[in-house]
């Protein structure tokens, strides 16, 4: 036996096959016998009232109109809040040429659809500005475009704080957007391939700088199909004021950055996130005169490099990242240096160290200095007394003698960082911020994860002459540091951040501090401090200070009970 719905639907697809074939009439008697079945459920009646309207339209004339509007408003009441009565009596009383009804429905229909039906209430917008653009004229749906109602200059204003996806995105909203936007000299002054869904073509790069008419000042490249360095030299050569280029994990022959390089004559900040040989790295700050920032991400050939006898350059900052087992002296690094007598910035990572001393005091300009997770570093390199950002980090086999450091003064220190060097002594630090007693300028002193360090008491670090503007402190993971220390660590008024993560601190510690530090501090971070509990770091939120709390129990699991 069928059941109702059953038979229904077997008459359904009956008439569907019979619309795909143009037989209209047969459609139109099966689609009723179908709607004639007793006791079909609403669903199914619905969508065979809409498969009987759109049969009557293909059949057209005024009757036929007028039978499927009927149809349609059938639907409208089984399912009002449903998308698609609407659209289709919204159809209908356009093919009749009623339009302002038919805006008057979908009006009707946004305020009664589903609030969950995104979708449909998509739809029904689209359809309402669609009719209402033809009762009104082309004006009423300029008014709802900005690119109508807002001066060019203050439209351009505005898609210059768009990223370049989003730009390459709005050309398809519509053919005014699209012929602006390609016209507009902003769309491709910053052109950053990072946001592509797929890898960007030969063919799409040249479109952009074809389209940019030599006005791309920013390229970042990432994710691109094809190999060769030709069109970064194509880009370089047309597009005058290029002045930032980054390029990430595309891996171009050393050549073709060597030849951009000789034509962008005003490139000023290079980031080369591909591998990179120290011979090209030469090469690439020979040929840029202008070129003030230079990060290479991936050094990998262990080869001297091989200076000629160009002038001196001016150089301002020098990243180096090694991705093998590259040394300082295999590669004759002081013949770089020697070359870049204005260099301000220089950071070393995972490099390996050298036997002998490293000497850097020739950079008389030098003002920040960063040697990061060098394994084999074991001597305090010699630098100049200009310095005011020091970074050791993560070197585990450094050592810092009291006369390397003596040999190496620093006065004018503001920011040190010794994090995670596990040979670090109170002498060290007291050795290096002993020329600055008196006129101290440290603002930041990273010290965590140094074990030796002795924190039973702060005096010998807060001393007359130096402590008094130090702004952040971080002594993460040193078993020394408690509550015994919260006094002498008051007296530094102008202390705003302190990184005490798995330290002996407890909350009562914390509270003293914050009471005897004036309300300065703004930042904690106590992760994995036992001592402290959830009710003291909710106070210290309570008093408007940010906390950073993360404890991790592994105190056992789930308690179990058992029977005799």
């Amino acid at each position: 036996m069928w059941t109702p719905n059953e038979d229904a639907e077997r008459l359904q697809r009956g008439g569907r096959g019979a619309y795909r074939n143009k037989e209209f009439e047969l459609a139109m008697k099966l689609f009723s016998q179908a709607l004639e079945v007793p006791g079909i459920s609403a669903s199914l009646q619905l969508h065979v009232l809409d498969n009987r309207a759109a049969t009557q339209e293909k059949l057209g004339g005024a009757d036929a109109l007028r039978a499927a509007l009927a149809d349609a408003k059938k639907m409208i009441q089984l399912q009002k809040t449903g998308v698609n009565g609407y659209l289709r009596a919204g159809k209908i009383l356009q093919l009749q040429g009623n339009d302002k009804p038919a805006l008057d429905l979908y009006k009707y229909g946004l305020k009664r659809i589903a609030p969950n039906d995104d979708d449909g209430r998509e739809l029904l917008q689209r359809m309402y500005q669609k009719v209402l653009s033809r009762i009104e004229g082309p004006k009423s749906a300029k008014c709802m475009d900005m690119m109508f109602i807002l001066p060019l200059e203050l439209v351009e204003m505005v898609l210059q704080k768009l990223p370049f996806h989003t730009l390459m995105l709005a050309q398809g909203v519509s053919k005014t957007w699209r012929q602006f936007l390609i016209t507009s000299h902003q769309t491709y002054k910053n052109v950053d391939f990072t946001g592509a869904k797929r890898s960007v073509s030969k063919y799409a790069f040249k479109t952009c700088v074809s389209r940019s008419r030599g006005g791309i000042t920013k390229l970042t490249v990432r994710r691109l199909n094809f190999a060769e360095g030709e069109p970064l030299v194509y880009l370089a050569t047309r597009c005058k004021d290029l002045s930032y280029v980054r390029i990430i994990g595309c891996d171009f022959g050393s050549w073709s950055i060597v030849e951009m390089a000789k034509v962008a004559g005003n490139l000023k900040t290079l980031v080369l996130g591909c591998r990179t040989s120290m011979s090209a790295i030469a090469n690439v700050i020979s040929q840029c005169d202008n070129l003030e920032s230079f990060e290479c991400l991936a050094v990998t050939a262990n080869l001297p490099a091989l200076w000629n006898e160009s002038k001196p350059m001016g150089l301002r900052r020098l990243v180096l990242a090694a991705t093998e087992y590259l040394s300082f002296r295999s590669v004759r690094l002081e013949g770089l240096l020697e070359k870049l007598p204005k260099l301000r910035e220089l950071e070393l990572v995972d490099w390996v160290g050298s036997e002998a001393q490293l000497d850097f005091s020739a950079l008389e300009d030098l003002r920040v200095f960063t040697v990061l997770r060098s394994s084999f570093l074991e001597l305090f390199p010699l630098l100049p007394p200009t310095v005011q950002r020091l970074n050791l980090s993560e070197n585990p086999n450094l050592i810092c003698t009291l006369e390397d450091i003596a040999a190496s003064p620093l006065p004018n220190l503001e920011f040190l960082s010794f994090r995670s060097n596990p040979k670090l002594t109170n002498e060290m630090v007291l050795a290096l911020l002993e020329p600055s007693i008196g006129h101290s300028r440290l603002r930041v002193l990273r010290m965590g994860m140094c074990p030796r360090l002795n924190f039973d008491s702060l005096d010998w670090l807060l001393g007359p002459g130096h402590g008094e503007i130090l702004e952040e402190l971080e002594v993460a993971g040193n078993s020394t540091f408690g509550d015994q220390v919260s006094k002498e660590l008051g007296r530094v008024k102008l202390l705003k951040k302190l990184d005490a993560s798995s330290t002996r601190i407890s909350g009562i510690g914390v509270l003293n501090l914050l009471n005897r530090s004036e309300n300065a501090i703004e930042w904690v971070c106590l992760d994995g401090c036992d001592s402290v509990g959830y009710d003291a770091v909710e106070k210290f939120r309570g008093m408007g200070i940010s906390v950073s709390y993360k404890i991790s129990d592994m105190r056992g699991g789930k308690r179990v009970r058992y029977r005799d």
